[in-house]
């Protein structure tokens, strides 16, 4: 009984330690969860219009992105630590 209770933590640490190294091995075959693919990859850009944030008035519609330009649209929300974190590198492209 006593040696059932030493180890069971053994196996749990074990079983553990397996999982996580079976994840990284899949991840290194390419199996990438951060790769997902769009259902709007390769179709035209919906119609939209936005006021600009900075200029009151003035706004921008989906015409913008077919000027031959690169343009990045980001989306984003203030709930989101991620997007918030990266909002400060977007504005040194800028």
């Amino acid at each position: 009984m006593k040696r059932n209770v030493l180890l069971l933590p053994l196996l749990i640490f074990l079983l553990i330690a397996a999982a996580l190294l079976w994840q990284l091995a899949r991840n290194a075959e390419g199996d990438d969860p951060t790769n997902l693919e769009s259902a709007l990859t390769g179709k035209p850009v919906p119609a939209f219009r936005l006021e600009s944030l900075e200029t009151p008035g003035q706004y921008y519609q989906a015409e913008v992105l077919t000027q031959g330009k690169p343009v990045l649209l980001n989306v984003w929300a203030t709930w989101c630590p991620t997007c918030r974190a990266e909002h400060q590198y977007l504005n040194q492209l800028s």
